[in-house]
């Protein structure tokens, strides 16, 4: 996709191609409390703040998480309940 992108021509990059200023738009991640989240909110707070999920995100990203079965049956309940399903 970076490839395709940077290959386009100025007009049609300018007519066809938008960054999102919001990483979560399209890739947010679950946010929860540890002390490895805490300190990338203090370091680096916008783009933290900018990548996790809340409601009406497209896509959750659960790279770097173990146990991925269990946040995926944790995200689907929370939808669940939320009337999403």
């Amino acid at each position: 996709m970076k490839h395709l992108i940077d290959s386009l021509p100025a007009k049609e990059l300018r007519d066809h191609v938008w960054v999102s200023p919001m990483q979560c738009l399209f890739n947010s991640y679950p946010w929860f409390p540890t002390w490895k989240n805490a300190y990338r909110l203090i370091s680096s707070p916008l783009t933290t703040w900018r990548g996790a999920y809340s409601d009406g995100d497209f896509m959750v990203h659960l790279a770097g998480l173990d146990e991925k079965k269990k946040w995926i049956a944790k995200i689907l309940r929370e939808l669940r309940e939320a009337g999403g399903d």
